[in-house]
């Protein structure tokens, strides 16, 4: 989505609709799979929401899976 890349909120909403017809007529026909479909639209609009508003761009990133593990010591 070129839009995307240019900054254009209008024209990328328009290609996105565009792009998730595309993508829901592909998997109806079993070209791609159905989840395959979801997937890439999920990642369209994740792009443009991020788009729309630059502070939810850490949002569309994965939250790191650190958990702090305490090191509890056994007194005998």
């Amino acid at each position: 989505m070129s839009a995307l890349q240019a900054g254009d909120v209008v024209k990328a909403e328009l290609e996105l609709r565009s792009a998730t017809a595309i993508l829901d007529r592909v998997a109806g026909k079993r070209t791609i799979h159905p989840n395959t479909a979801a997937r890439r639209k999920s990642l369209l609009a994740r792009k443009l929401n991020a788009l729309r508003s630059p502070k939810a761009e850490t949002a569309t990133t994965k939250p790191s899976k650190s958990k702090a593990k305490t090191k509890v010591s056994k007194t005998a």
